[in-house]
């Protein structure tokens, strides 16, 4: 992939996935740059006054759900946060968010007689990295803060795969069945990332359903109870269409997440759910700000690359899905 098609992938906000080798170093410079450019919109968009003026717009609360990949430190991969950073992120949102768990959110979103309560969050990490158990599942324990992790199905191993093997560029290995079964026994939800976390519109229909439906009785079986999240690899908007979000919705999940900038409320689609990236230099002053929508403005890039589903009944009724 040449970079020109890595920035149509990724975006400047860099909203990719981690964990499917794609992703080199980034060098001092480029994390510099990086750093930069997200304290700056925040500040902007934070001062400014334009994040109190969309919320004075907002008729009923929405949840902001955050995406996190490796807990580890690692200042050359844009995708890792440190466990000291993670854990006063999490602190913070456990006294001043109400931090839920993914079900209870998409319960919200799909039953008529909820409403998504105020100031909701929810916790996600992408692609199963052992650190997630190592350093950050003692962190949400220690909290009491539910989460969901999103595995890829083949590299949960009974001794956690090298990362190397899968062809990624950051060292480090994946969870094992049992820290995963660990996990789900303590207020930690396991869902799917696919199977070897492809790109899913690269791929032919029959192969795409397989990474979707094979990934969840993997996960099933080895687990021992009901998998119904999923996660889209990449979550950009070339990353899924109508056909790879109708086979999610067939295969038995109840919702997915995407990597497309924004909050959520009743009327979202619970299978293009939302989330917030947090990065390894954001620091408690960009958090803070991303946590009150100061990196929402990232929607701008998806609106380029926006495109409409077809129309689908939620809460009992019709409406049109679209990426807005």
């Amino acid at each position: 992939m040449n970079w020109r098609a890595r920035v149509v992938r990724e975006g400047v906000d860099g909203n990719s996935g981690q964990g499917s080798g794609a992703n080199p170093r980034r060098s001092k410079h480029h994390m510099a740059f990086r750093k930069s450019v997200r304290w700056t919109v925040a500040s902007i968009m934070y001062y400014s006054g334009a994040v109190s003026l969309c919320r004075v717009f907002e008729r009923k609360p929405r949840a902001r759900i955050l995406v996190y990949h490796s807990i580890g430190d690692d200042p050359q991969n844009p995708f890792s946060v440190s466990p000291e950073d993670f854990e006063e992120q999490v602190r913070f949102l456990s006294q001043a968010y109400h931090v839920m768990a993914l079900e209870e959110l998409i319960a919200c979103i799909t039953d008529g007689e909820r409403q998504v309560p105020p100031d909701a969050v929810v916790i996600t990490l992408d692609d199963g990295f052992e650190d997630n158990y190592t350093n950050a599942y003692p962190i949400l324990r220690r909290y009491k803060v539910p989460a969901t992790i999103f595995v890829i199905a083949e590299r949960l191993r009974s001794g956690g795969a090298e990362q190397a093997e899968a062809g990624d560029a950051y060292p480090g290995r994946y969870l094992s069945w049992d820290q995963a079964l660990e996990m789900c026994d303590h207020g930690i939800s396991i869902g799917s990332h696919t199977l070897t976390h492809p790109w899913l519109t690269e791929m032919t229909r029959g192969a795409a359903r397989r990474e979707i439906v094979e990934s969840k009785v993997v996960l099933e079986q080895g687990l021992g109870r009901p998998v119904s999240l999923f996660a889209y690899p990449g979550g950009r908007i070339c990353d899924f269409d109508r056909d790879i979000r109708t086979m999610v919705a067939e295969s038995g999940y109840s919702g997915a997440c995407v990597g497309l900038n924004g909050t959520n409320g009743d009327d979202t689609d619970p299978y293009l759910l939302r989330r917030t990236k947090i990065e390894v230099d954001d620091g408690m002053y960009v958090f803070k700000k991303a946590m009150k929508g100061a990196l929402d403005v990232f929607i701008l890039l998806d609106k380029a690359r926006q495109f409409r589903l077809p129309a689908a009944n939620h809460r009992g009724r019709h409406r049109g899905i679209a990426v807005a």
